[in-house]
C-alpha cells in the first residue's frame, strides 16, 4: 500500500533514514540472539498470540540482498510479537533497567509510523532486486539480457 502523502520519506526524522532502520534490524537480531530469555520469551509471546513464530536474523551479510529480505520479512511477520514482547519488558519492573530502556528505545522506533511505511517501502525494493539479482545469475539467460551486461 502506497503513503497517501507522496512526500512523506522528506518529513521523516532522521532517526527513520536507511542506516537507522538498519541498524535497529541489527539490534534486534543481537537483543534476541545473546538472550536466550528474551529469545523464549519472544517464542513464547507468538504462542500466546496465535501466530507463527519469527525470530529478527542478521541484516546484510555477503549475500546483502537475501540477507536484508529476509530479516525485513521476518521482522514485518513478527511485528505484533515483537512490540508486545518489547512492551511486556518496559512494563516488567524485574527486568534490568538495561534491558528496559533498549526495548523502550526498540518499540518506540517500532511503533513509529514512518518506520513502518520504510520497512514495507524497503521490503519492496529488495524483493525486486532479489528477483533481478537470480534472474542475472541463472545461466540461461535470456540474449537480450546477456549483451546488457557485457
Amino acid at each position: 500500500m502506497l503513503p497517501t502523502d507522496w512526500n512523506w520519506h522528506t518529513k521523516m526524522p532522521a532517526k527513520s533514514s536507511h542506516s537507522s532502520v538498519e541498524g535497529l534490524m541489527l539490534n534486534l537480531y543481537l537483543f534476541y540472539k545473546k538472550s536466550g530469555l528474551n529469545r523464549s520469551m519472544l517464542k513464547r509471546t507468538y504462542e500466546v498470540l496465535q501466530i507463527k513464530s519469527s525470530i529478527p536474523t542478521r541484516v546484510g551479510g555477503i549475500r546483502w540482498i537475501p540477507h536484508t529480505v529476509t530479516s525485513i520479512q521476518n521482522l514485518v511477520k513478527g511485528y505484533s510479537g515483537i512490540t508486545t514482547h518489547l512492551s511486556q519488558i518496559v512494563d516488567n519492573n524485574e527486568s534490568t533497567a538495561h534491558a528496559r530502556g533498549k526495548a523502550k528505545n526498540y518499540v518506540n522506533y517500532l511503533l513509529y509510523r514512518q518506520t513502518v511505511m520504510y520497512l514495507h517501502l524497503l521490503l519492496d525494493v529488495t524483493e525486486a532486486l532479489k528477483a533481478i539479482s537470480l534472474t542475472l545469475q541463472k545461466k540461461k539467460m535470456p540474449l537480450w539480457l546477456t549483451s546488457m551486461t557485457h
